[in-house]
């Protein structure tokens, strides 16, 4: 896992608990409605909420290599989407919520994905019905609202600056 960048918000605070998501290039064409910064933070502010401060950590995202499937892989730690435009923002959302569970079970929980009782891919009725895969589900289920209801908040904001430039001084017209 790549170390996350270097940002001033940290103030070097190692306790600050920040999730950066750094979409590859083709990731970013396919799904270039997503404002994938804004997303990290609304991200962030929901696993703070959940599990106080803990891991600085930067997911890459790449364009998965089977059409059919979306993964996170325990080996390198990175997220692999189904590259296809007609996808909404909620499922894309709702994908990488589920994906970061899966990095949460191995890297919070420690759960060991080689223990068939608790992960198989042998059917995909086992796999479906795996401990790993029905908690990060239920997780994507119950958090993504929470995820996309903030991050739409934050686009409204960030519209709203870029219509009125808040982010510069304004010198108050004289009135005559």
């Amino acid at each position: 896992m790549r170390a996350l960048p270097s940002l001033e918000i940290f103030d070097g605070d190692v306790n600050t608990f920040v999730i950066v998501l750094e979409p590859s290039a083709s990731i970013k064409r396919c799904f270039s409605k997503i404002d994938f910064d804004v997303l990290s933070i609304a991200v962030t502010s929901v696993f703070t909420t959940i599990f106080g401060k803990q891991h600085n950590q930067c997911f890459r995202i790449f364009k998965s290599r089977d059409k059919n499937a979306d993964c996170y892989y325990f080996f390198d730690g990175d997220i692999y989407l189904q590259a296809n435009p007609k996808r909404t923002v909620n499922n894309v959302i709702r994908t990488i919520i589920h994906e970061l569970r899966h990095w949460q079970q191995e890297k919070i929980f420690r759960k060991n994905i080689y223990n068939k009782e608790l992960y198989s891919e042998d059917t995909k009725s086992k796999y479906w019905n795996s401990p790993l895969e029905v908690d990060a589900r239920n997780f994507d289920k119950i958090i993504s609202t929470q995820v996309k209801e903030i991050y739409t908040k934050l686009m409204r904001v960030k519209k709203m600056n870029k219509e009125n430039e808040l982010d510069r001084f304004h010198t108050p017209s004289t009135v005559t």
